[in-house]
């Protein structure tokens, strides 16, 4: 991946709303949860929020190279009080690029984070298995990630929430959770979050 960050198309609509929220509650915000379409949802899907302290910075569609825009926005604050940091990314980079330039691309929003954030935790959420993309890729991303990032790789994450891949039952189509499966994602990712 190269280091530039693109802009998002979607920079009016969200990443504005972004410093607003930061600018806000930047002295309390501690945890930063980081992705795409399914990090967003929570905002309005899921029956419970998250705290104050913990900012959801997320856009549907938004590639690796869309969340270091986000990331590197340089209106965004300080950030002066981090603690922990849970990240999804790469679904948006398949089908553009090999699965090898996915993982790497994921790989390197890691290691900026841990650049950025260096006395924060940083955890990366596993991609999981949506209809029409091969599994065998999906896996290969995820256990080339996890090789690199050791015990900053959320193993078994999903196991709970979609205990048999993509299952129809589980999604409102075929990339998108449902209302019951994003309660089982609020409760694993608020657990970890909480401790």
């Amino acid at each position: 991946m190269s280091n530039i960050a693109v802009v998002s198309k979607y920079r009016k609509t969200t990443h504005d709303r972004h410093i607003e929220q930061i600018s806000k509650y930047n002295d309390e915000i501690t945890t930063l949860i980081i992705g795409n379409l399914i990090i967003e949802r929570f905002i309005w899907y899921a029956k419970k929020q998250f705290q104050s302290n913990v900012l959801l910075l997320a856009k549907g569609g938004d590639s690796t190279s869309n969340l270091m825009y986000i990331l590197t926005y340089e209106k965004n604050p300080s950030f002066k009080n981090i603690k922990k940091i849970y990240f999804n990314t790469g679904a948006n980079d398949i089908g553009g690029n090999n699965d090898i330039t996915v993982a790497k691309n994921i790989i390197y929003v890691y290691n900026y984070l841990k650049t950025r954030f260096p006395n924060a935790i940083v955890k990366f959420i596993p991609l999981y298995h949506i209809d029409g993309v091969n599994p065998a890729i999906i896996n290969f991303i995820n256990n080339f990630v996890k090789n690199k990032l050791g015990n900053d790789y959320l193993d078994n994450f999903w196991d709970s929430i979609l205990p048999n891949g993509y299952d129809t039952n589980k999604y409102t189509d075929h990339i998108h959770l449902n209302l019951q499966s994003y309660d089982l994602f609020y409760d694993k990712l608020y657990s970890l979050i909480d401790k």
